[in-house]
């Protein structure tokens, strides 16, 4: 029988994953290449409004960041705990965000 603290630490979890997945979706982290990165950088330096853009996604994706390991912070009991539990969330997430990320961002285009 499944307890509902399980179900409730499950959801937590999966939450955890689809917060860090879009911190991740958000910043086009896993399937920028280094080079593509660092032309983008370079192209954003001389305009204000991409410097502007850049800003809000960096800020909008750590607080993503931010309350995923806020919420998956109540399902571990000791601080070890709550290493594993956050750095298999962000693993989970970077893997969701390869299979997703690039149909999510060409709808938003």
């Amino acid at each position: 029988m499944v307890t509902a603290s399980l179900v409730i630490a499950a959801v937590r979890i999966a939450l955890a994953i689809l917060l860090n997945t879009a911190a991740l979706v958000i910043w086009d982290i896993g399937t920028r290449s280094p080079v593509r990165l660092i032309v983008d950088v370079r192209a954003g330096l001389r305009e204000k409004s991409a410097i502007i853009h850049g800003v809000v996604r960096l800020t909008i994706g750590a607080i993503a960041l931010l309350a995923a390991a806020t919420i998956s912070a109540a399902v571990a009991n000791r601080a070890a705990d709550f290493t594993v539990v956050e750095c298999w969330t962000l693993v989970t997430a970077l893997v969701v965000e390869q299979l997703v990320g690039p149909d999510l961002r060409t709808r938003r285009r």
